[in-house]
């Protein structure tokens, strides 16, 4: 009797169990769900799980995953400077957009449940007219906030790869490359202190000026922040 109790239960919180006919196994929930979804929703349940979460999990480390296939690629002596620069940004850019897609998915499925929006969709608000004039302005300050984060990252990066002789090669110019020309310079005899130092300055100046300005267009995208 209590077995059976249990039994109802279960299918009250889960629902009627779905079966394999061939091996008569019971699907696993999530399956199951998924199957009972529209067609449309298959769609958009298959890109959420499968493209954000299952195909790069936070066990996989994406960033060093990346990073590691970027390094063979640049290894390989068959490749010129140019294929190797075009590959450097390539890694890079496969590197940094999977947190940008995690963050921006987070803070929309933030927004399309906050008040404002339920009162715009019982308005007869479309979904454009909801996307345009409510979840797009909310994500300006924290998408700008990010790729000013991004930029100097990268930046920083490519600058590390070419000071190890790893990056963009001579005779295209890069900090990284200048930098490493600099420290070659010094001896005991005489030390060529601006070849490392204007370069270090510039690489300085330029991750601190992308962080200030991220912080001014975070204060004039943001709507909360104009509001107040």
């Amino acid at each position: 009797q209590q077995k059976a109790l249990a039994d109802q239960l279960n299918k009250l919180q889960n629902g009627p169990p779905l079966y394999d006919e061939r091996w008569n196994v019971p699907l696993r929930p999530k399956t199951r769900s998924l199957l009972q979804r529209r067609p449309r929703g298959e769609a958009a349940v298959w890109l959420n799980r499968y493209l954000l979460e299952e195909a790069f999990p936070n066990e996989i480390r994406p960033r060093e995953t990346w990073f590691t296939i970027l390094l063979t690629g640049l290894f390989s002596p068959k490749l010129g400077a140019t294929t190797q620069m075009l590959l450097l940004f390539v890694g890079l850019g496969a590197m940094s957009w999977l947190t940008m897609a995690r963050i921006v998915r987070g803070q929309v499925l933030s927004l399309r449940s906050r008040g404002f929006v339920d009162a715009s969709r019982a308005l007869g608000a479309s979904h454009a007219r909801l996307l345009v004039r409510h979840i797009l302005p909310n994500l300006y300050g924290i998408i700008m906030t990010y790729l000013t984060l991004t930029v100097p990252s990268i930046i920083l990066y490519e600058s590390f790869l070419s000071y190890l002789g790893l990056g963009i090669q001579p005779p295209q110019a890069s900090l990284g490359s200048l930098i490493a020309e600099g420290a070659a310079q010094i001896n005991p005899i005489r030390t060529y202190w601006w070849m490392i130092v204007f370069p270090g300055v510039t690489l300085a100046s330029t991750l601190l000026s992308l962080n200030f300005l991220g912080d001014g267009l975070r204060d004039a995208w943001d709507p909360r922040t104009g509001s107040e």
